[in-house]
């Protein structure tokens, strides 16, 4: 008869203490901190951090961070096992430690580096397939200066990998770029059977595209968007059209060369059109926001962001487009955050309620808040209930500021938060957070 391990992992309700190991019961840490990285949940149990970048020479963020300016991108692969919560590196470079046998000789290969990503890459996507496989692609690389390099193939394509957990975290390069070099995009798992990925935006030649690819037959091509304005650094979300059997990605914000974007595109998966909305984003244009679909009352919840495209100016925004009216409503509440944030994460539990975290302050802070948007029904007199939507400050503190970070709900209903930097602001340095919190929403 077979046994099975039964690992149980206790923390306080509403509360960020660390992510620690069940069976070593210490505190999780990233072996390399990280700031425009990928955290991915697969039907594996595993969370997959690949990528991201460091401030070049370790020192503090300059320049344009957000586009790659000044850091070195990273090759790594850390990935957390949920049921245990230990967290295994995939991938780190240092001779010195392999030469001084810090690292087993053999796992070191002639650059002294454990087996991660071909190439080192920031500002990508990581998208999980059934499978359990997750598809990397795009995003800059770096030269030794820190300055940022389009990540393409011989022909100008966005190179595509993939990271197989189940094939001893292999790392294959594959057969099928994408049509051009992208970074700051979104990609879109729009079909599950056939693992075709809408990717938009994040054009590095400056134009305005999307295109629609699949590790089977490639690109479709690059496709104009339909308003031809660049963007990057938007929301795209996955939602099931109410009453259709269909599904459709909301693609909001952004920022183009010059300004954060105000306008809103909506992608019909069953007919294949990118439409342009009449409308945009009510409380106005932002860059670096976040999205929050809570299918139960059909809102996706647009928080945060900059309003300029040189990220120096936080939101306390929250829009919410309504699935069923297909529209921005205007005034839900007049939701606002308590405190106006941009580079944060958001995450949405199995409840529908969205944890925002972190961010950058108004004084170029890292933020040590979190805040949520819930749902609930008020009874009325004629036991009818109208949905209200509330917003909070979350009463507990992240144990330390953290932007540019990612979360993640995992399989367990945890809100796991993952790299970003710390302190900023006032004239204060940066550096990376290497801890890992979670979050119990229940």
């Amino acid at each position: 008869m077979d046994s099975e391990t039964l690992y149980l992992y206790f923390t306080r309700t509403g509360t960020f203490p660390p992510a620690q190991s069940a069976l070593t019961l210490k505190d999780q840490e990233l072996t390399q901190g990280r700031v425009g990285h990928t955290v991915t949940a697969t039907n594996q149990n595993q969370v997959v951090i690949a990528g991201g970048g460091l401030p070049a020479g370790g020192g503090d963020l300059v320049g344009s961070w957000w586009l790659g300016e000044g850091l070195a991108s990273l090759t790594s692969i850390e990935g957390l096992d949920e049921t245990t919560h230990e967290l295994r590196s995939h991938r780190y470079c240092d001779p010195t430690l392999c030469q001084q046998g810090k690292i087993p000789a053999e796992a070191c290969d002639f650059d002294g580096c454990m087996d991660g990503m071909n190439y080192a890459r920031m500002w990508h996507t990581a998208t999980a397939l059934p499978t359990g496989q997750v598809v990397l692609a795009g995003g800059y690389t770096s030269d030794v200066f820190g300055e940022p390099i389009p990540l393409a193939d011989g022909q100008g394509g966005g190179v595509v990998e993939v990271y197989d957990p189940t094939v001893g975290e292999k790392v294959d390069i594959l057969q099928y770029s994408l049509s051009k070099a992208r970074a700051g995009h979104t990609a879109t798992l729009i079909d599950p059977v056939d693992f075709q990925i809408l990717f938009l935006g994040g054009d590095l030649d400056g134009s305005a595209t999307y295109e629609i690819w699949s590790p089977y037959s490639g690109s479709s091509g690059a496709q104009p968007l339909p308003d031809g304005v660049p963007r990057r650094h938007h929301t795209a979300t996955l939602f099931e059209v109410p009453w259709t059997g269909t599904s459709a990605v909301l693609v909001a914000g952004g920022q183009s060369s010059t300004s954060a974007l105000g306008s809103i595109l909506v992608y019909d998966v069953g007919s294949g059109l990118m439409v342009p909305k009449p409308y945009g984003l009510p409380r106005g244009p932002r860059t670096h926001l976040s999205a929050g679909l809570d299918a139960e009352s059909g809102y996706i919840h647009l928080v945060g962001g900059f309003t300029d495209a040189h990220h120096t100016a936080p939101s306390d925004a929250i829009d919410v487009y309504d699935i069923h009216q297909d529209e921005c409503l205007e005034g839900v509440g007049q939701l606002s955050l308590t405190t106006a944030r941009g580079a944060h994460a958001t995450a949405v539990t199995s409840s529908g309620e969205v944890i925002i975290t972190g961010g950058v302050a108004v004084n170029g802070a890292g933020l040590q808040t979190a805040e949520s948007i819930t749902r609930q029904y008020v009874q009325l007199g004629d036991g009818e209930s109208v949905l209200k939507i509330e917003h909070s400050a979350l009463p507990s503190m992240m144990p330390t500021g953290r932007l540019g970070h990612r979360s993640v709900t995992t399989n367990t209903g945890l809100v796991l938060l993952v790299g970003g930097m710390q302190g900023g602001g006032g004239g204060n340095s940066v550096s990376p957070v290497l801890g890992l919190d979670v979050y119990n929403p229940y």
